[in-house]
């Protein structure tokens, strides 16, 4: 047993209405379910993520004292092409910024959207990095232990936890553009 942490299991949005929740993320922008639990007797826990992801996005009932919506979330989600994702985005209904930020050579294209109970989530372009498939999407998934093992990426070891079988293995992320 590690007393380390050992990675970011997922960010939590609190959200009083689940299913609308659920249909903006996945519809809206292209997000997949990945979890849905009864959390207590009267709620669900939800996880929403990009395909491939390692963290998720968990959609679940404000707590106590907790006000759900119009939440500034500090999530930020990585795309390609921030112009064309930026399009379709505003072609959708999503409440996007007018347009595409752009800060100068050393800072990434980015844009803030909202979702429909008005949490604030960052959208920024980091052309180039592979993303792997998730295995359901694959004709034929490597399940070896070599595919899923430290060594085989780069020391960044895959295929345990609570989401092992919703989890791709792939390439290690190629540095950043701009640094």
């Amino acid at each position: 047993m590690s007393s380390r942490i050992t990675k970011l299991a997922n960010v939590i949005i609190p959200v009083a209405d689940q299913d609308r929740a659920v249909e903006f993320y996945i519809e809206k922008l292209g997000l997949e379910k990945r979890l849905e639990l009864p959390f207590g007797p009267d709620f669900r826990w939800i996880e929403v993520a990009p395909t491939g992801a390692d963290t998720s996005i968990a959609l679940c009932p404000p707590g106590p004292d907790v006000t759900p919506g119009g939440k500034q979330t500090g999530i930020s989600l990585q795309v390609d092409d921030a112009d064309a994702y930026h399009a379709e985005l505003k072609a959708r209904g999503v409440d996007v910024d007018e347009e595409v930020g752009r800060f100068g050579d050393a800072v990434p294209p980015t844009f803030w959207l909202r979702d429909h109970e008005g949490n604030v989530l960052q959208v920024i372009e980091i052309p180039g990095l592979d993303v792997p498939l998730p295995s359901h999407m694959t004709e034929q998934a490597d399940t070896s232990p070599e595919r899923h093992s430290a060594g085989a990426r780069g020391g960044q070891g895959r295929g345990a936890g609570p989401h092992a079988d919703l989890e791709a293995s792939g390439p290690a992320p190629r540095p950043r553009p701009w640094q």
